[in-house]
């Protein structure tokens, strides 16, 4: 079993149970443990969702990439894009991810 930290200092337990779920589930990630591991502790972005945003019915880019989810003229939630570093998932060709 893995204990990250996140950003906040919370800790993040990656379990044998959890990795051959994410494994099982998602094969094509079966060979990127570390880089998981990595992604979990130094996320791209993070996504704060008071209420469902998949519903949202509009957005708004603020100029510091915040982008604001709304429901009507409820904010629902907000992504923190590009606060962290880069993910070296990202930056791996045989990925076949582009960032």
């Amino acid at each position: 079993m893995d204990i990250l930290q996140s950003i906040n200092g919370v800790p993040i337990r990656l379990t044998d149970e959890r990795w051959v779920h994410i494994v099982e589930n998602h094969d094509d990630l079966a060979g990127f443990h570390d880089e998981i591991v990595d992604i979990l502790e130094y996320p791209e972005y993070i996504i704060v969702s008071f209420k469902r945003p998949q519903r949202a019915t509009d957005s708004e880019m603020l100029e510091n990439g915040v982008l604001l989810r709304y429901r009507g003229t409820e904010l629902v939630g907000h992504n923190n894009n590009g606060c962290l570093k880069k993910m070296r998932l990202m930056s791996k060709n045989e990925s076949g991810i582009k960032p």
